[in-house]
This record gives C-alpha cells, sequence and structure tokens, in this order.
C-alpha cells in the first residue's frame, strides 16, 4: 500500500498524478474552467446554478433512508458542487 498524498489524486479518475497537470491518466486539467460562449448562455447557467443550489438546500434537508444524504454544497471554480454520502 502506497501513502499518497490526497494533493496528488486527480478529481478526475482519482489515480495518483503527482503534481502533473492535465493527468497523465484521464486527461482531466484541474485548470479547466467553465465558461458560457455567449451572454445569453451566461444567463442560462447562472439560471440553471440558482436552480441547482435551490435545489441542494431542499436536500441537504431531507433525511430518508431511500433518499442519498446531501452532507454539504458549496460553489466554487465557477460552478456548484454537492457533496453526498457514498
Amino acid at each position: 500500500m502506497t501513502d499518497t498524498s490526497p494533493d496528488n489524486l486527480c478529481p478526475g479518475c482519482f489515480a495518483d498524478k503527482g503534481s502533473t497537470n492535465p493527468c497523465p491518466h484521464c486527461g482531466y486539467d484541474e485548470q479547466a474552467s467553465i465558461a458560457p460562449h455567449s451572454h445569453e448562455e451566461g444567463d442560462l447557467f447562472r439560471y440553471g446554478l440558482e436552480q441547482f443550489l435551490g435545489e441542494a438546500r431542499t436536500l441537504a434537508r431531507l433525511d430518508h433512508p431511500n433518499i442519498v444524504r446531501v452532507r454539504h454544497f458549496f460553489e466554487a471554480n465557477g460552478t456548484a458542487y454537492l457533496v453526498m454520502d457514498y
């Protein structure tokens, strides 16, 4: 078993990528960012982001054995994320 630092794990495939970017295993580029192609698409993206975060808030309040638990949600890198139980 190797002792791999979480900083060396690729967020795309979780393989040990060392300090290289992009990942040599899957090509995931940590420097890539999300950018709409046009102003209109930017408005739609922001609307979708707001809806996603609203749904995340609702899901985070639910506690039922048939629904995967949302532990945390946040905005970063120009988008939003859910942290859920595995």
